[in-house]
């Protein structure tokens, strides 16, 4: 009898009429044989067993629906159309009063350059996300989001906890309202495929609002070869300027049979060198063209013709001018804070030129002269954006100095390939009108840099660091200022002291090359990477603050010689003068005693702030820093 009960609570409804062994589950195995519907009758069996199966097949069901759930919601997320979220931080400062008339042709679905940098809008199937600069929420990820101890965010929380600690809390600034859209995304429809060149970029600068200008664009691209170009020499000054030249004639004729040659991807770096150019001279406010504001509407129309960034890296065929791509689409993401994008495409870049292995001398053999000179600066261009990227968001960075053999580029100007003989001629020339110099300079400081970064900031790294450690450091950065041209070094004390040779230029080459020189040996004994520990530090530790103090006020005081005319106030100056102050905030804090005497220093550096975010373009979170000292200095003086 309980043979059978047993049976009977186990068997399936087809098995028991059948009289066969029912093996449980549903379905069971014989019904799976034999292709039947496997259902247990209802009634059948003891009421515990039958009350017990019913619980593991409600459980099971449960399961089932869940998971469906998440697929369901997972499928509509990738079927919405990109929409912007509004974003209740995005503007600090004021906008112009005209800005808001400026959206009659632009699509709702627009949003600022600004605003990107802490959105993130799912992009449809097929585009790769590193064609739309969108970000989530930068205050929301900030705690699962490794900041990195040389960042001037991670230093400035640093500072907060300190004032916290000492009783003097910082109270978080209220959330500005939000405003309509200002500048132009990427549309998520392109397909220009099926049409000639001038047909594609004439309609992408079109759908994006943007109407050429002849004489605005060029004070652009001028600003680009002034300011841009002699930082990142990657490419020479005449092959832009022919390229140029080309675009013009493609945007001005209309004939389709008499157009100039020019290869897409060389316009969509044109596009990008107006951008950088356009986002040099603008402001952030004060400006009634709202939705072209820093460029952003030249980069989203450079971004639709060149299309996926993916693409880009597997086309091998055209290799220089596709690193030169994502090189400028790199420089015009650090140039507008967007750093995390930048290092994403950065590492596409890094990748590529490894798989071409520029990197290796060996690959330089088969190559012409002219060839080779403009790999070698593109490559070494990459690797003072790899560590200067690193450095702003305090995480590794991707080129190692073990797996690099290839030479420095020559310190000459190549104007064309067809002028190959010209190196020779050159050398006897004086080189101090090539940008070369100073690119080989700043490869010497990225070195420099990373022995520094991976000595104190490592994963092997330990949070207390011996004196011999900072006089191995410091001979390491003692050393590379020794090997800089005389004509490349300036005297902190008088900026404008005449450098040995002079050019349009070499100002600003020489107080980066200063400014970097001091930022690192401030680095190297940061008050930031230590421990506040106890009120009274060590006598080691008021050594180090310090010296860390001079330093940083030697960096205010050299942009306080600097004039109008310097114009030294934007991209890549003012982040030096940002962390010099935050430098000076973290060392008060452990000296107070100090305090009077870098109160005058400190209001310095703070005024110029507040101007020079009215100079030029700053992003959103830039400002909000700058905002956030103008709270905190207060509460130390």
């Amino acid at each position: 009898k309980r043979k059978r009960d047993k049976y009977v609570g186990k068997a399936c409804g087809p098995c028991k009429r059948r009289k066969i062994r029912c093996g449980g589950g549903i379905p069971c195995e014989s019904c799976i044989r034999r292709k039947k519907y496997c259902v247990v009758d209802s009634g059948d069996g003891p009421e515990n067993d039958s009350s017990a199966m019913k619980q593991v097949e409600l459980q099971a069901l449960h399961q089932r629906l869940a998971t469906l759930e998440s697929h369901l919601t997972t499928l509509t997320r990738a079927l919405l159309p990109a929409s912007p979220l509004s974003d209740p931080n995005a503007p600090i400062l004021s906008q112009s009063p005209e800005a808001g008339g400026s959206h009659n042709n632009v699509p709702v679905e627009k949003i600022s350059a600004d605003a990107a940098e802490e959105r993130t809008i799912p992009g449809p199937s097929g585009t790769s996300p590193k064609d739309y600069l969108s970000f989530s929420s930068g205050k929301n990820l900030t705690t699962g989001r490794n900041l990195g101890e040389t960042s001037v965010t991670h230093a400035l929380q640093r500072v907060e906890d300190r004032l916290n600690e000492l009783g003097m809390p910082v109270l978080e600034r209220d959330s500005a309202p939000g405003t309509p859209p200002m500048t132009p995304l990427p549309s998520n429809t392109k397909d220009y495929n099926h049409n000639s060149i001038a047909h594609q970029v004439k309609r992408a600068l079109e759908e994006n609002g943007i109407e050429p200008d002849r004489a605005t664009w060029d004070e652009y691209f001028e600003v680009y070869l002034t300011e841009v170009h002699l930082l990142y020499p990657f490419s020479n000054e005449m092959s832009i300027s022919e390229t140029y030249e080309k675009l013009w004639e493609l945007l001005g004729t209309g004939n389709e049979i008499a157009l100039p040659e020019i290869e897409l991807d060389k316009a969509c770096q044109m596009l990008l060198v107006l951008a950088l150019g356009r986002c040099t001279v603008s402001t952030r406010i004060h400006k009634s063209e709202g939705f072209h504001s820093a460029g952003w509407s030249l980069y989203c129309t450079a971004m639709d013709l060149l299309g996926n960034l993916l693409d880009t890296v597997n086309d091998d065929s055209r290799p220089l001018s596709s690193l030169h791509s994502l090189v400028l689409v790199v420089i015009y993401l650090l140039r507008i804070d967007a750093t995390e994008r930048a290092q994403k495409v950065l590492s596409l870049a890094v990748i590529h030129a490894q798989h071409l292995g520029i990197h290796l001398s060996k690959t330089h053999d088969d190559m012409s002269t002219f060839d080779s000179e403009m790999f070698k600066r593109t490559w070494w261009c990459m690797y003072v954006l790899d560590r200067r990227v690193s450095l702003v968001l305090g995480r590794p960075f991707m080129i190692q100095d073990n797996n690099i053999t290839v030479a420095l580029p020559r310190e000459v100007d190549v104007a064309t390939p067809r002028s190959v003989l010209d190196f020779y001629h050159m050398e006897a020339e004086s080189t101090n009108l090539s940008l070369i110099p100073y690119l080989n300079v700043m490869v010497g400081y990225s070195r420099v840099v990373g022995k520094v970064w991976e000595t104190l900031f490592g994963a092997e790294s330990g949070s207390k660091t011996s004196s011999y450690v900072h006089e191995y450091l410091d001979s390491l950065v003692y050393g590379w200022m020794e090997s800089v041209p005389k004509f490349l070094v300036c005297d902190q004390n008088n900026v404008h002291q005449p450098p040995i040779t002079s050019s349009p230029h070499l100002f600003k080459q020489r107080f980066l090359v200063q400014l970097r020189y001091l930022s690192i040996l401030i680095m190297i004994r940061s008050p930031v990477r230590r421990s506040y520990g106890a009120l009274s530090p060590s006598s080691h530790n008021v050594e180090s603050d310090t010296m860390c103090l001079q330093q940083a006020r030697s960096i205010i005081s050299m942009f306080a010689q600097c004039t109008a005319a310097d114009a030294v106030y934007g991209f890549p100056f003012l982040p030096y003068l940002l962390e010099a102050s935050i430098t000076i905030l973290s060392c008060l804090t452990r000296l107070p005693n100090l305090r009077a005497n870098y109160k005058e220093t400190t209001e310095d550096s703070l005024r110029m702030l507040t101007q020079f975010c009215k100079k030029s373009w700053v992003s959103g979170k830039m400002a909000r820093i700058i905002f956030k000292l103008g709270d905190i200095i207060p509460k130390i003086f």
